[in-house]
């Protein structure tokens, strides 16, 4: 059976096997509604087996003569006359809303929505007086939780909304906030009442007749879980096991006092041994007129009318016994929602629900902890809570103690409705075991403050000093409770009964060491750290109250502070005779250590170190105490009062830290996280504001530095303690950067952003200016190139976009100076020695139209010696070179004295010769030109300095130069990360646990002060300086368009190279490289080290591709074709100076001079080893689409001339078939077979792939397969093999470079050959013949006799 069930005080004979949410009385039969959702009619004569299942999925009912009310699972409300109950005939209710509750009497029905809105329909007075389901407006602003009803007048117990309005959405807090809202919700509900009548039921206090709703003042905010209501009187239980009843007493169902006829305000019901109340309440029922109460010991109470006098209530409760019984499996299921005991008329049901007695008496015990602290809570902290900012803290503090004891005793209580004991380990306290705790200290820290600060008497005037001391300290006692708690949790597991649950053995013994030592936590913290706070908090009070010094009590008082030593009570002198006759003396307090010398000096404790210091004279204990201001040198006459110094500093330091030693023995870290702000009078760091680690007494490594004299914000890295030295970002009121500085000045490489203009830089500094090799970009001009002290210095280039100019040569105070290249946005070109912005002396000017000037110039016109050439028209001859410098040209040349400008020029003094022939394109003058050699100079030198940390790097051994390497990788990768963090502080001892055992760690007195232990990162807790500064530096401005190393490398140990930085060191550095795989594997290694944002290679590639690109490549008009050959001759150079720097990390590898296999002896060698020469290894490195379009660019203007021609030929061709072009280039017939072959039509499309190479040796590659190809076909076509001969093969050449119709094919055979350098020369035979065949069919194509008809 699942329940029993009594009418007029005797058991029904019915079989239950459902336990049940409603029971109804009417008449003489009862409908119930069970835990299924079925609502049974059953008459009281009949058995089990005669019920009667009106209708299923009802989730609420409520009956008021003579009408009948359901809701069903889809929130619908229905209605019928219970006088046609059996025919079950029902009429639906429409309401918007979806209902979950409803209860109804006299005056209408009231319903809660799934939304906590209250709905009514019916004549409430002033209230609600609708024919239709509404809203009651007065509500509007409430959740209204549960609704009961008597005669005439209602119930109903309310919440405050939340300010998302949905109690139930607690998503994204953390526990305290979730905490807080559950445990309000919990705790500060309200009863709120209105009805047709008064006569006390409304709870109000008095008699008279209300319209509007009254709030019963008694229940306001002391828990109220659960109302009820009979005919004429009601009933409210709390969470804490309190129960209050008021109404109509004429048939003693509110008490057994015969004298008390009514009462207009809830009281609490007790029930008295000794004078002492005994029984928490579990549930309780009302009924028309009568009341039955379960209490914590499943004994009854009964009152009112259910037998004929009182005495007979008794007997009956006497005779109802609780019986245990779990019911059907599928109940279990929503066991949280049946009550403990229904009644309605004359009818008692008791569902029968295996409650566990453990757990009973545990919430017994809370409940009766609960009440003491929501006493203390309305009737002392409420009003203390505005007494000051301080006290305010104090009171919330105590009611997120409350909160959390609210919010587990409800999750207690559940578990105790719902039959889940063994769920028990789910409570709030052993979940968040850690916050629970946390919050403890929280309030025993502003309980503490409250006391060193103010005392107890604080309050005197508003409370007993005596009632306020119980009162602030019981919040304690309640972790004697949770104490019983996690016991219950380890009992219920070593006893399990339920056999659908199994344990092992090492779970128990886990569960076991975890209770053990979460008690321990409870009771050190209960019964030590508690007592020994207040008492250091006492201590301090009176040490304020007594202390002389007012500018130390200004300095230092404040309510965090613990006063714990003074060297007037226990001896501490220094060392310095000069100060023994000074004013001298040492304060330790928890969070600093003062001590007065010529001045007071306060030192924060968590830096503070002690090291040993030995004295000649024995009378004298001697220590050394460092600071970052200071190494004081101490002494007592004890060793007593030495021992006891030095236990004490250490003791405040860990408690400072955050950390309990884990070892008897343990020295203190010498590495610290904390903040310090130094002196002004300090004579390396005045003011300056620092927040990082700490290594005995000075800033390192990760750290957050302020200069407040220069505005300047550090976030950084430190590479040498107590140096100013390091990387990072740095910000003042002008500028941010990110980059390397030394001795607090921008030094090294960095990218440097203005704030008050559009400046931008990046390269490097010295001394807080640019110096050395960078990137500056001013407005829409930007230069790259050489820097000393903040202006131009040296070579570089400049691009200005609006101006259309680019001015590539040398610069001396920030203006052109020497040797330079200047071309407009028109094209004119300026080459010659520049002195103030300006062309000085001979140079050379070359304009669009052709025309050309040698000799004294400036940029806007002639200036004295020299000659004019106008060019009139090309003098025609056959073009048997790739390019166009020794075209000639037939014109007028002006040569004399002249001056004027560019559009007009005059002669001062000279002749004019008309039909002068001249060159198209004048010889440029190589002193006038700079040396490759010259070019980028700085970078590679600024490069040597910030990987190696010098330029003369043939002192290093391979090794060293590695080790480099691999270090330089290290600190960018680092670099990298701390960027990507914003160089934000994380103290790596934050993500421990918290120590919730915060008493004071006595160390023995013979632990020696200078026993430190490893390097460790320790935090601080005290509020210092630069708390949220970490937040406040913007780095998405500050774009990258290079890389960052530090230039100052230590040098190391050979032997720790290959095993301390394997991942950065190829195994093959010291190869030979005689075979094709070991080249292989090279370049393999250097592309991927190129493309390693942390590899020095990608900053040297990148920074001169982009350099190189930026130079040679964006032209706003036609450049001229002698930039071509400036462009490749600095390529070259650059390329060469890159191998050196290959060769010296891979020595193996072979001199510029050198073939890179040709030492091998290997006959298997590929054959593409054969065609590698160091600078075409190179280029199959370094030379990418982007580099190879600025070269063919340039080079398609130097070949202009020859590749229209070509495209003029193609053109004429392609309007012919195959036999056309076969007779007008008169191709022999015998080679129609090889030129209409398949194979033959491979070759061609195989060439063609040439213009979409840009790396030489491919290229050549290309040229060589496609011979191959045809070479395969011609002999397969002839057995005399003589279709390849030398008369042929350049007619089968010249069809397959007409067929392929290859673009611009001139521009890329020169600058395959420019490129090759010597290289051509060195090719074997066969490969030179091709190529050379290849050159000439394509100058053949631009000469007079290409067409044949």
């Amino acid at each position: 059976m699942s329940c029993n069930i009594y009418y007029e005080n005797c058991k029904v004979n019915v079989e239950w096997k459902h336990h049940v949410l409603k029971i109804f009385d009417i008449g003489t039969a009862n409908l119930i509604l069970t835990l299924k959702n079925q609502l049974i009619f059953i008459k009281r004569t009949d058995n089990s087996s005669n019920l009667i299942n009106l209708r299923d999925n009802v989730i609420d009912a409520s009956y008021s003569y003579p009408l009948f009310y359901i809701v069903d699972n889809n929130g619908h409300v229905f209605k019928t006359n219970i006088e046609q109950i059996s025919e079950n005939l029902w009429d639906e209710i429409f309401v918007e809303q979806n209902i979950k509750q409803i209860c109804g009497n006299g005056d209408g029905v009231l319903m809660i929505s799934e939304n906590y809105e209250l709905i009514g329909m019916g004549d409430f007075e002033n209230v609600l007086c609708s024919v239709e389901p509404k809203k009651v407006d007065c509500f509007s602003n409430i959740n209204a939780l549960q609704v009961a009803m008597g005669d005439n007048f209602a119930l109903v117990l309310v919440t405050q909304q939340l300010p998302n309005g949905n109690n139930n959405s607690i998503i994204d807090k953390n526990f305290m906030q979730e905490t807080r809202e559950i445990g309000r919700d919990l705790l500060k509900t309200q009863v709120w009442s209105f009805g047709s009548i008064n006569k006390g039921l409304l709870g109000a206090g008095d008699h008279a007749k209300r319209k509007d709703h009254a709030v019963i003042v008694k229940l306001v905010d002391i828990g109220v879980y659960t109302i009820s209501c009979g005919s004429h009187h009601a009933a409210a239980l709390t969470l804490d096991g309190r129960l209050f009843l008021w109404g109509f007493n004429n048939h003693q169902q509110i008490s057994i006092d015969t004298s008390i006829q009514d009462l207009s305000s809830p009281i609490e019901f007790r029930t008295e041994i000794n004078g002492k109340m005994s029984k928490n309440v579990l549930a309780v029922t009302t009924s028309s007129c009568s009341t039955v109460i379960l209490f914590n010991d499943l004994s009854f109470k009964v009152l009112g009318k259910t037998g004929v006098s009182q005495n007979e209530n008794e007997e009956f409760a006497s005779s109802l016994k609780y019986e245990h019984d779990a019911g059907n499996v599928e109940d279990n299921f929503g066991i949280c929602n049946v009550p403990y005991i229904i009644s309605h008329g004359k009818v008692l049901l008791i569902n029968r629900k295996n409650i566990s007695m453990f757990l009973l008496t545990y919430m017994n015990d809370e409940q009766r902890y609960n009440r003491i602290m929501v006493n203390a809570y309305q009737k002392y902290m409420i009003g203390l809570k505005m007494h000051d900012d301080d006290s305010f803290k104090l009171v919330e503090s105590f009611e997120n103690l409350l909160y959390i004891a609210l919010r587990n005793l409800k999750m207690i209580f559940d578990l105790l409705k719902s039959d889940s004991e063994q769920k028990l380990d789910s409570a709030i306290v052993n979940i968040n075991f850690t916050e629970v705790i946390r919050e403890y200290h929280r309030y025993l820290k502003n309980l503490c403050d409250i006391i060193s600060f103010y005392s107890y008497d604080h309050y005197e005037k508003k409370i007993d000093r005596k009632i306020i001391k119980i009162v602030l300290e019981k919040p304690f006692s309640m972790l004697e409770i949770y104490e019983k708690l996690l016991d219950l949790i380890y009992d219920l597991h070593l006893y399990n009964n339920n056999p659908n649950i199994s344990i092992h053995d090492h779970e128990i013994e886990e569960l076991k060491r975890q209770t053990v030592e979460r008690k321990k936590i409870l009771e050190d913290f209960r019964k030590i750290v508690v007592p020994q706070k207040i008492k250091e908090a006492s201590e301090t009070f009176t040490f304020w109250q007594s202390l002389n010094d007012s500018t130390i009590k200004s300095e230092l008082h404040q309510k965090e502070r613990r006063f714990v030593m003074d060297s007037n009570v226990v001896q501490l002198k220094l060392h310095d005779r000069a100060s023994l006759f000074g004013k001298q003396r040492f304060l330790l307090f928890n969070d600093y250590l003062a001590y007065t010398l010529s001045r007071n000096e306060f030192i924060p404790i968590h830096l503070v170190w002690m090291q040993a210091f030995t004295t000649q004279n024995s009378n004298k204990y001697s220590f050394k105490i460092i600071t970052p201001e200071n190494t004081i040198k101490v002494y007592t006459l004890t060793s007593q009062d030495k021992s006891e110094w030095q236990k004490n500093i250490r003791e405040c330091i860990w408690r400072a830290l955050g950390i309990k030693p884990t070892v008897i023995n343990q020295g203190l870290p010498v590495s610290r996280y904390g903040s310090y702000k130094f002196s002004e009078r300090n004579a390396k760091y005045p003011s300056y504001e620092i927040e990082g680690k700490w290594f005995e007494g000075k800033f390192y490594d990760l750290c957050h530095i302020r200069v407040p004299s220069i505005s300047r914000h550090f976030k950084c890295r430190i590479s040498v303690a107590g140096e100013m030295n390091g990387y990072g970002m740095i910000e003042d009121p002008n500028f941010k950067y990110h980059g390397e500085f030394y001795q607090g000045k921008l030094h090294g490489y960095g990218v440097w952003k203005s704030k008050i203009s559009p400046i931008f830089y990046q390269g490097y500094f010295k001394n807080d200016k640019f110096h050395g090799y960078g990137v500056l970009s001013v407005n829409d001009v930007t230069y790259y190139g050489e820097f000393v002290n903040n202006v131009k210095n040296g070579y570089g280039f400049e691009d200005d976009i609006i101006s259309g100019t680019k001015y590539i040569g040398m610069w001396q105070d920030g203006k052109r100076t020497g040797t330079g290249i200047l071309i407009n946005m028109d094209g004119s070109y300026f080459e010659g020695i520049f002195a103030n912005n300006n062309l000085s002396g001979d140079g050379l000017a070359i304009f669009p139209n052709g025309s050309y000037y040698i000799g004294e110039l400036n940029v806007d016109g002639a200036s004295g010696n020299g000659s004019f050439h106008i060019p009139d028209t090309e003098i025609v001859e056959e073009m048997m070179e790739l390019d166009d410098n020794n075209l000639k040209m037939r014109g007028n040349v002006l040569k004399g004295i002249l001056y004027g400008t560019w559009d007009k020029i005059t002669i001062s003094n000279g002749t004019m010769s008309m039909g002068e022939i001249f060159l198209k394109i004048p010889n440029s003058s190589n002193y006038l030109k700079i040396k490759p050699e010259r070019k980028w100079s700085v970078f590679f030198e600024n490069w040597y300095d910030e990987v190696f940390g010098t330029q003369n790097v043939d002192k290093l051994t391979t090794t060293d130069l590695w080790y480099r390497i691999s270090s330089f990788i290290t600190r960018k990768r680092k670099f990298e990360s701390d960027m990507s963090k914003n160089f934000t502080l994380v103290n790596e001892e934050s993500s421990k646990d918290v120590d919730f055992n915060e008493m004071q760690y006595s160390l023995p007195e013979s632990q020696q002060t200078d026993n430190m232990s490893l390097p460790a990162i320790s935090r601080s807790n005290s509020e210092l300086y630069l708390r949220d500064s970490s937040s406040d530096f913007d780095t998405a401005s500050l774009k990258t368009l290079s890389d960052y190393s530090i230039s100052s490398i230590a040098a190391a140990s050979k032997k720790h190279l290959i095993n301390d930085h394997f991942d950065f060191v190829p195994s093959f550095y010291n190869s030979n490289f005689s075979t094709h795989e070991s080249i292989e594997e090279l370049k393999n290694y250097l592309n991927e080290s190129i493309c390693d944002i942390h590899h020095p290679f990608h900053l040297l590639i990148n920074t001169l591709r982009q350099g190189f690109c930026a130079c040679y490549g964006s032209w706003r008009s036609k450049p001229t074709s002698i930039i071509s050959k400036i462009a490749i001759t600095e390529w070259i150079s650059l390329m060469k100076r890159i191998y050196n720097i290959f060769r010296l990390l891979f020595p193996g590898l072979p001199t510029c001079d050198d073939s890179i296999n040709n030492n091998s002896d290997d006959e298997s060698s590929n054959d593409e080893c054969k065609l590698l020469s160091p600078l075409n290894f190179m280029h199959q490195i370094l030379l990418d689409e982007e580099i190879y379009s600025c070269f063919f660019l340039l080079y398609a203007s130097k070949n202009s001339r020859q590749d229209e021609l070509y495209a003029q030929r193609l053109l004429t061709c392609e309007k012919k078939t195959n036999e056309e072009l076969r007779q007008l280039l008169k191709i022999e017939p015998n080679l129609i077979q090889l030129l209409e072959d398949e194979e033959f039509y491979r070759a061609i499309e195989h060439f063609k792939k040439l213009s979409h190479q840009y790396c030489p040796s491919k290229m050549l590659q290309i040229i060589k397969d496609t011979f191959e190809m045809i070479s395969n076909c011609a002999n397969k076509l002839s057995e005399k093999k003589d279709l390849l001969s030398a008369d042929n093969l350049l007619s089968i050449t010249i069809y397959l470079i007409v067929k392929a119709s290859i673009n611009h094919l001139g521009a890329e055979l020169s600058l395959l050959t420019d490129l090759m350098e010597n290289d051509i020369e060195k090719l074997i035979n066969m490969e030179q013949y091709i190529y050379t065949t290849v050159k000439i069919g394509y100058l053949h194509s631009l000469s007079s006799k290409f067409f044949h008809n």
